[in-house]
């Protein structure tokens, strides 16, 4: 479906559809999640240094993008956000986190790399060629080659071992295929994330309900723990019982459940310049957002869209790889003016992350909208 809308006036929620690959290629301008970045400036791409864990220095794994113009500015005729996370759950820290970077790209209508007309629908059409060698893991800037082979390419030695485990070392000295290495070869290694299109539609709400009184809340809480029914695989009751203590003081988080509830598979909030539906009245980024960093032109950030926990049950994360990604909510902020750079393609952007508990890891959001 369509873009999301650029101007405030309604949220607009992004859910995981299954895709042909071939309809999430560049040359489509995708919203999507997971899979390689489908890169929308194709001669200065993020350098490795860009894209690296403040916390761990490894590098991120790229989770989403967003396509969505900006109205009125003919430079910024293209549009797309990605986000990039740390896949250590230690590293996701409450707030401005090391671990999520956010770069935002612009380019006009008459460009370089696309036609200035709509693209045609077409699976053997062939994606615009991009002028660096990716790395055949993640699909980013790739520096650094095989000493063996000279044909695999790679962001960092961390990819380049994974590689060498994940069948590169038996393939080798017989590689061939120099254009399929050069462009980045989708080794389909766990360092990416299961690939999905990011459909976008109006937010739907149902008419105001009478709101439920403490003791119903209540009764249902201990249904649930009855029930031993958590949404999480390996979630004991008694591990859920601090979190749904600690929530039931929390009139936030509440309000967050109950919109939330409405649209369960919701794994996107799209609102520029709008408001987020805050997961907690902790780690929040303040009136005015003055937490929110100014873009590096000067102009005040305002808030785009977030990312939603429900998003972690599409990516079928590796346990050899992760510590276990998780996180409660993501914000993402941009520059208001929408600048652009001749000499940076990809303006970082700012990210505020809401944990799942105030102190320490917990059970995952989507536990806590469980219905009856």
């Amino acid at each position: 479906m369509g873009e999301p809308s650029t101007t405030s006036g309604g949220v607009e929620l992004g859910y995981a559809e299954d895709s042909p690959a071939w309809k999430l290629h560049r040359r489509y301008f995708p919203s999507k999640i997971g899979g390689f970045p489908a890169w929308l400036d194709l001669h200065s791409l993020p350098l490795p240094s860009d894209l690296q864990c403040g916390s761990c220095s490894q590098p991120m794994s790229y989770l989403l993008q967003v396509y969505a113009a900006h109205d009125g500015d003919p430079a910024g005729f293209h549009r797309t956000t990605f986000v990039f996370v740390c896949r250590k759950s230690a590293c996701m820290k409450p707030g401005n986190s090391p671990a999520v970077r956010v770069m935002r790209c612009c380019l006009p209508r008459n460009n370089s790399f696309y036609s200035s007309e709509p693209p045609a629908y077409d699976e053997k059409l062939g994606d615009p060629v991009i002028s660096h060698p990716l790395c055949a893991v993640c699909g980013c800037l790739g520096p650094n080659t095989c000493s063996s082979c000279k044909k695999s390419f790679y962001c960092s030695r961390a990819h380049q071992m994974l590689a060498w485990k994940s069948g590169h070392k038996e393939e080798c000295a017989g590689i061939k295929d120099d254009e399929a290495v050069l462009k980045g070869k989708n080794m389909e290694t766990a360092a990416i994330f299961s690939e999905y299109e990011l459909v976008v539609e109006p937010e739907e709400l149902e008419g105001k309900k009478e709101e439920k009184t403490e003791d119903e809340k209540m009764l249902e809480y201990q249904k649930l723990l009855m029930n031993n029914a958590p949404t999480l695989n390996d979630t004991s009751a008694d591990e859920l019982d601090p979190f749904y203590a600690s929530a039931a003081k929390d009139k936030t988080f509440r309000a967050f459940q109950k919109r939330v509830k409405q649209n369960p598979e919701q794994v996107l909030r799209y609102d520029r310049g709008g408001v987020p539906l805050l997961l907690s009245d902790k780690h929040v980024p303040g009136k005015g957002v003055k937490n929110v960093s100014r873009c590096s032109c000067g102009a005040p950030r305002t808030f785009e869209y977030q990312i939603m926990p429900q998003i972690l049950n599409y990516l079928d994360q590796e346990e050899s790889l992760t510590e276990g990604l998780d996180f409660g909510t993501i914000l993402v902020y941009t520059c208001s003016r929408n600048c652009h750079s001749e000499s940076i393609k990809y303006q970082p952007e700012f990210a505020w992350v809401q944990p799942v508990q105030s102190e320490g890891r917990g059970p995952r959001v989507e536990a806590a909208m469980e219905e009856d």
